[in-house]
């Protein structure tokens, strides 16, 4: 379940809905379509499914918005299901690995054609974002609040990481392993792991509402939002040290959903989209466009991804979800239905 972007007082909205909406989908047809010959040159759109239903999917829209599918795993392995609440997928060499939180496991499928590999259930607790490095996929687990640690050939455990904090996303980069010690709008520290021995070097403390974090070459930038203030952080990750920090009007409190294409910082705030330059000090108070606000459903997954901008409206999870594809200066460009919770998405090129 995408949590991060949930608002506190929609916390247990969400969760009424999950569990009253939860038999909805058997009511409803998945269409076993025929498979494309290879899922490349697009994108990945990652639906959770209901809450305690094995409903989960994932849809495929090409580059060109010729191709559509909406159910492909069932579709390329006919008899299997991916299971219930896709949280997350990580994309790396040939294969993409699908985390499926309340299954307590992790499918792995050919980037390429779909085809299953096998999955990952040891040692998993609620998993709910992954990242590979060096051939190893490092998992955060909302449970035990560790990371496990697999092979990406053979997929066997090789080690288990005790944090003892909240873990959720998770960053690769630079011989290093990002942690986000931050969910539900509260937290504000990044834990950072030495990849090569496994352990924890340091922990970097930023402002309370860490809600992103992502690489960009060498550099790591984190976004805390929270009802006050709202602020971009720029690490060294050679060093661990933070060497920029950039402080948004106060009309911007409590920003969220950061996501970088090229240059530009991309992140929502209500049900705006901003955008703001990797370098640049002052960020526009003007959206680049705006969609309908439909409570925590608003922005339940969001993406900048080569000059588009992909959002999910999770219809309150008692319908498919409303996928809109926007150009970089906020125009309509393609709509699609996509399945229940689509919360994430993944090019695939």
């Amino acid at each position: 379940m995408k949590w991060n972007s949930i608002k506190w007082s929609s916390i247990l909205t969400l969760l009424l809905l999950y569990f009253a909406f939860a038999s909805c989908s058997k009511s409803e047809d998945i269409v076993i379509e025929t498979p494309l010959e290879a899922y490349d040159n697009g994108v990945f759109m990652l639906n959770e499914g209901n809450f305690m239903t094995p409903n989960a999917s994932v849809s495929f829209l090409s580059n060109d918005f010729q191709d559509f599918q909406e159910s492909i795993f069932p579709a390329v392995n006919p008899g299997k299901i991916l299971g219930d609440v896709a949280q997350s997928m990580t994309l790396y060499d040939d294969k993409a690995f699908i985390l499926i939180n309340n299954s307590n496991k992790i499918e792995i499928v050919n980037r390429h054609t779909f085809v299953s590999l096998g999955s990952i259930t040891d040692g998993l607790s609620q998993p709910r974002y992954a990242a590979a490095l060096n051939g190893k996929l490092y998992v955060t687990n909302a449970v035990s609040k560790n990371v496990t640690v697999y092979d990406t050939e053979t997929f066997a455990k090789l080690a288990t990481i005790p944090v003892n904090k909240t873990v959720e996303k998770v960053v690769a980069v630079n011989g290093k392993v990002y942690l986000q010690n931050a969910a539900y709008g509260s937290g504000n520290e990044i834990t950072v792991i030495d990849a090569a021995t496994n352990t924890i070097s340091t922990t970097l403390t930023v402002v309370e509402g860490l809600n992103s974090i992502e690489a960009k070459g060498t550099q790591l930038y984190a976004l805390c939002g929270n009802t006050t203030e709202t602020k971009l952080y720029a690490i060294n990750t050679t060093n661990n040290q933070i060497v920029g920090t950039t402080t948004f009007p106060v009309s911007l409190a409590n920003a969220r959903n950061m996501d970088i294409d090229g240059e530009v910082v991309y992140f929502t705030k209500g049900n705006g989209v901003y955008r703001v330059g990797l370098n640049a000090s002052i960020v526009s108070e003007t959206p680049i466009f705006t969609v309908a606000d439909n409570d925590f459903s608003t922005f339940y997954g969001f993406a900048a991804i080569n000059g588009r901008i992909y959002v999910s409206d999770a219809k309150g999870f008692v319908a498919r979800s409303q996928v809109t594809v926007f150009s970089a200066t906020g125009t309509v460009l393609v709509q699609k239905e996509t399945g229940i919770g689509t919360n994430g998405f993944y090019l695939n090129n």
